[in-house]
């Protein structure tokens, strides 16, 4: 079966006054529905939401070690879930029907939630980490003036007061933990200075520091008097070997001039040559024999002083030697006690700072909580509150609400789907309906 476009012309042609009638009357129509069912109001209202920077207080210097007791407020998306709630919207709609805003019946909450529209603006901030904006718009859609512009009002009132009261107890935990956190800072800062108190009166420093002085000065005594008495060890031992060469040396000539042979004495006369020979030989011999007797044993009796001299020094240089010993082991022990005393003192004075200032940041966070908290309790008199939602708009103008195409566009949308669907029917029925005729009927020859 074909057919000509000339046929669907001229069929258009031929029953255009159908076709024309069709789309008037269809507009005319669509023209009444809208005047005679308007699509109704639409309002809203913007509210911000207002944040407390509560660790603005501690700055680099003093850095807040209690961020995980100070409350993050909601987010603006967090407030947008809030508001938009199921819980909160039965809330509006029930102070709605108790003011008496609808005529007839109330609608259900699932077709009163349908008309209600919150929109979180999202604003990238380049300073934060995640999607951030202040503002929250509250809208809806009502058949009158007066009833969307209640429904906004209301729902802004409400909003307002429940994320007030969200607020209040996100607030009160926070003050209940920091509450706790406090007694058990203070009870930990007691305990620390109790514990330095105990050490600072363990030992007395300055008993120690004179104790070393004093140690410190005995040492260098100690010291002087070895170096002296070293000396005079040195000079003895010189002395006792100088008396032990004299003593090797003149033994043969003693030797000699004791022998009974008066060859040996004067071989021992002119190896000596000390003195002539003169006089009487035996009276000579004899006196020569007691000198050598009286100077030998001279010797013999400096080297024996000698000797318990240098012995006595010997014990004199190892009790002096003992003595240093003790001094420089009571010396490091004092040192180290010291050392350990001051380590300890230094720490737990590092940890009384430290707990001091967790004390300090605690009172500080809680003061700042119950203010922030005092704020929202007691609201000022342009009814602003610290932390929270407040109305960044408050009157409210209705205005007529366009829907889907606007009133306009939803007459030619009507006129045009008219002209269409009459176009089709003419077309059916004058050119395809007969050439469907046509074929069944050769068909059946």
């Amino acid at each position: 079966m074909n057919i000509d476009y000339k046929d669907i012309l001229a069929a258009v042609f031929r029953r255009w006054k159908f076709i024309a009638a069709i789309t008037v009357v269809v507009g005319l129509l669509a023209v009444g529905r809208e005047l005679a069912f308007p699509p109704g109001y639409r309002a809203e209202t913007v509210v911000m939401v207002t944040d407390l920077q509560l660790g603005s207080a501690f700055d680099d210097e003093q850095p807040n070690v209690l961020a995980d007791y100070i409350p993050e407020a909601f987010s603006p998306r967090g407030y947008g879930n809030l508001v938009g709630s199921p819980a909160v919207l039965g809330q509006v709609l029930e102070q709605l029907m108790e003011d008496g805003v609808f005529e007839g019946r109330p609608p259900n909450l699932e077709s009163f939630s349908q008309r209600l529209n919150a929109q979180v603006d999202e604003v990238d901030q380049t300073t934060r980490p995640i999607t951030y904006s202040p503002l929250i718009t509250l809208s809806a859609e009502a058949s009158t003036e007066e009833e969307v512009k209640a429904i906004v009002d209301t729902w802004g009132e409400v909003a307002v007061q429940v994320s007030s009261l969200a607020n209040r107890l996100l607030l009160a935990g926070a003050d209940s933990s920091l509450e706790r956190q406090k007694h058990a800072q203070r009870e930990e800062l007691e305990a620390v200075r109790e514990e330095l108190e105990q050490a600072r009166s363990e030992y007395d420093v300055d008993v120690l520091q004179e104790e070393l002085r004093r140690l410190a000065e005995l040492g260098s005594d100690l010291k002087r008097d070895r170096t002296e008495l070293l000396a005079e060890f040195e000079g003895a031992e010189e002395s006792l070997n100088s008396i032990q060469a004299n003593l090797e040396t003149e033994n043969p000539f003693v030797t000699l001039f004791r022998s009974p042979s008066e060859t040996a004495y004067f071989i021992a006369h002119e190896l000596q040559q000390e003195r002539p020979l003169g006089g009487n030989p035996i009276d000579e011999q004899g006196m020569m024999r007691q000198e050598l007797n009286e100077a030998y044993w001279d010797q013999k009796l400096e080297e024996k002083t000698t000797l318990n001299r240098i012995s006595d020094m010997r014990a004199q240089l190892s009790a002096l030697e003992r003595e240093r010993n003790n001094v420089r082991a009571e010396q490091n022990e004092h040192t180290a006690l010291l050392a350990r005393h001051e380590r300890t003192i230094t720490r737990l004075e590092t940890e009384e700072e430290l707990a001091e200032l967790v004390y300090q940041q605690i009172g500080l966070s809680r003061e700042m909580v119950k203010a922030a908290s005092d704020i929202i309790h007691g609201r000022t008199d342009a009814d602003i509150g610290a932390l929270g939602l407040n109305r960044l708009t408050d009157r409210v103008y209705p205005e007529l609400a366009p829907g889907m195409l606007g009133r306009r566009g939803r007459v030619m949308l009507a006129a045009m789907l008219a002209f269409l669907l009459s176009g089709a029917f003419v077309v059916g029925n004058d050119v395809v309906k007969p050439r469907l005729n046509e074929l069944v009927t050769k068909e059946e020859r």
